[in-house]
């Protein structure tokens, strides 16, 4: 419960400074790579917020390389 109250703060903080929330989320990559930032709860599989910065980038590529992106 304490992490999902400091990360609704986190997001409250980044609209108040206008910052995007991805700016944050890159910096929990940087500052811990290999967290668990998901856990699927019927397989148990852990992805780290590593894991999920490529997976997001890969497919941020490929939207960008089908035009789905202005």
């Amino acid at each position: 419960i304490m992490l999902l109250a400091k990360l609704k703060w986190k997001i409250r903080v980044a609209f108040n400074r206008d910052q995007p929330l991805n700016h944050y989320f890159q910096k929990w990559v940087r500052e811990n790579p290999e967290k668990p930032c998901i856990i699927e709860i019927e397989t148990g599989r852990v992805l780290t917020f590593k894991q999920i910065n490529e997976l997001s980038n890969k497919y941020a590529n490929l939207f960008a390389v089908r035009c789905f992106f202005n």
